[in-house]
């Protein structure tokens, strides 16, 4: 349990992970200097088994189990996960008590010489187990090659700086977070390669009845940040998408308001759907953009795809 000076934090053990929960250790150091803060580093499933895609070993969710029993069973107060692995919904019990502020959302092209991805050579082969990073990509460079690549944020580097690869695509945030500054990348604009819903944001994962911790996390949760993230995770459920369906949302702070683009592919046709909405709310920017999925016949192409098994 929480007490009045102390806090452990849960987490992965990867590079990434580690870095991650030190900045938000950090932050609320700086909220609450007379606070103990603990991290509790432990080993999830997903980064055990690395022989395969994610979606065909259980899915996102592999990363976060542990990490929720722990919370449950009071050996850890806080749990941080990088939104986009956090499962759609609620597990019994739990919350995402705070969600700090988001870094880049840009996915980028990580190579040895940092060339951009119109600068690649045909037939160049780059490491991605994303099929909504595929397929994007595939659209504007047709002559590339896609292959499957598993494994933390270093060992994709390196697999690349051995030769592996000729590039992979990673989460730009991950290598600002991990503090990677050695690594060479070019950057994808959100308008030709859009990211996963929750990508490059922090969900700060707790009891859901531990009042005392959600107002110490107060000063390190950043409003705009969690109503985006919120839309986005909306989308997903409201779409019904837990079939590793190649899928993109961004909700972003615009003007007074909200914008939220999607993207949307079926991987047996190629078709795809693109939205673009801006609105008063993220609540009424996530209504309108299903309006819009629903109008392109997206809700048909879901329902098929999952109903293959995919």
């Amino acid at each position: 349990m929480a007490s009045r000076n102390r806090i452990v934090i849960g987490t992965r053990k990867s590079r990434l992970a580690l870095a991650q929960t030190q900045l938000v250790a950090q932050a609320i150091g700086r909220a609450h200097p007379d606070l103990q803060v603990e991290l509790h580093p432990v080993v999830t499933q997903g980064d055990i088994r690395l022989d395969k895609p994610l979606p065909q070993i259980g899915g996102k969710g592999l990363f976060t189990l542990e990490l929720e029993e722990l919370l449950r069973s009071g050996q850890v107060d806080l749990a941080v996960h990088s939104a986009k692995d956090l499962p759609t919904g609620n597990p019994p019990q739990l919350d995402i008590l705070c969600v700090p502020p988001r870094a880049p959302v840009n996915d980028v092209l990580v190579s040895r010489t940092g060339v951009t991805f119109y600068d690649l050579p045909l037939g160049a082969r780059i490491g991605t187990s994303s099929l909504r990073r595929q397929m994007q990509l595939q659209a504007i460079r047709p002559g590339l090659q896609f292959a499957d690549i598993r494994g933390n944020i270093d060992t994709r580097v390196n697999k690349v700086l051995a030769g592996q690869y000729d590039a992979v695509v990673l989460a730009q945030a991950g290598l600002v977070r991990a503090a990677m500054t050695e690594v060479r990348y070019a950057a994808f604009p959100v308008d030709v390669l859009l990211p996963a819903p929750g990508q490059a944001a922090l969900a700060l994962q707790g009891r859901a009845d531990d009042a005392w911790l959600r107002e110490v996390l107060a000063p390190v949760n950043d409003a705009a940040t969690a109503g985006c993230l919120a839309a986005e995770r909306r989308l997903l459920e409201l779409l019904a998408l837990d079939c590793h369906m190649p899928f993109a949302a961004l909700c972003e702070p615009e003007q007074g308001g909200y914008r939220l683009r999607t993207w949307l592919a079926d991987p047996t046709t190629g078709r795809s759907i693109r939205t673009d909405v801006a609105a008063p709310t993220a609540e009424q920017a996530v209504s309108e953009t299903i309006t819009r999925i629903d109008a392109a016949g997206g809700r048909e192409i879901i329902s098929g795809f999952c109903r293959s098994g995919s």
